[in-house]
């Protein structure tokens, strides 16, 4: 899922944490995925938002940054990932939930980059 609760529509793309990602062609790269350390509650690599925003429930245990590629409008939105944990949230990220860390350990043994395609049906 994507976007807030009852921003979860094509027409609110635009409105930054609050609406889903916008339409267009993102890249997840690879060795940009990022596991969560509870230990200093810190991200493992310095492609971060700083510290542990909000727990492993709502963030899980890893994250991949959506990044996107050349002509993507982006409608002024940046700092996008994958993600996932117990809790469905998000603020215009991509939440897998539960299935987040077999799609992360999938991606990180996949052999290259991985390109995102993010249409929406007419009328959504």
């Amino acid at each position: 899922m994507s976007g807030d609760k009852y921003y979860q529509s094509a027409k609110y793309t635009e409105i930054p944490n609050h609406g889903p990602i916008p339409e267009g062609n993102w890249i997840l790269k690879q060795g940009s995925g990022q596991s969560y350390n509870p230990y200093n509650k810190k991200w493992s690599d310095t492609y971060t938002m700083g510290d542990w925003i909000n727990h492993p429930v709502s963030w899980g245990n890893s994250r991949i940054p959506i990044q996107p590629l050349e002509g993507t409008n982006t409608l002024g939105r940046n700092s996008m990932f994958i993600y996932g944990g117990d809790e469905l949230s998000s603020a215009g990220c991509i939440d897998l939930a539960g299935g987040n860390d077999d799609f992360y350990k999938n991606f990180i043994n996949y052999n290259g980059d991985m390109n995102l395609l993010v249409k929406y049906p007419i009328g959504w």
